[in-house]
């Protein structure tokens, strides 16, 4: 049975943007990122790691990601035109959708086995 720490890693390493030389390739959370960091980000590639990368990659597969990424930066242009015309600052929207936070809530639900 792995420790805390090795699962830590095991799950930070299993992701294929990250290397031991550079860490996080795509330069996420600081490239430097934590477990609770990996288990929540939308970019993680790797094995599953329970129903919430299963449910991502079954989205992702009927085309729900690239409509939900489309949605919110056609409202966040939105928004940052009529603050202009308003000479107001847009307001950011802090954390997307919240899929990164379903993901992994569902992955910590049902993991796969072997991962808990």
């Amino acid at each position: 049975m792995m420790g805390d720490d090795g699962l830590k890693l095991e799950i930070i390493t299993s992701c294929e943007h990250w290397s031991r030389d550079q860490g996080c390739s795509l330069g996420l959370f600081g490239g430097v990122p934590e477990k609770d960091d990996c288990a929540s980000c939308m970019s993680y590639v790797g094995p599953s790691r329970g129903l919430g990368d299963v449910v991502h990659s079954a989205l992702g597969a009927v085309g729900i990601h690239a409509l939900l990424k489309s949605t919110l930066v056609e409202t966040q242009e939105r928004n940052e035109k009529l603050a202009k015309e308003k000479k107001e600052q847009a307001p950011k929207k802090e954390g997307g959708c919240g899929c990164g936070r379903r993901r992994k809530a569902l992955n910590k639900l049902l993991p796969t086995k072997g991962t808990n």
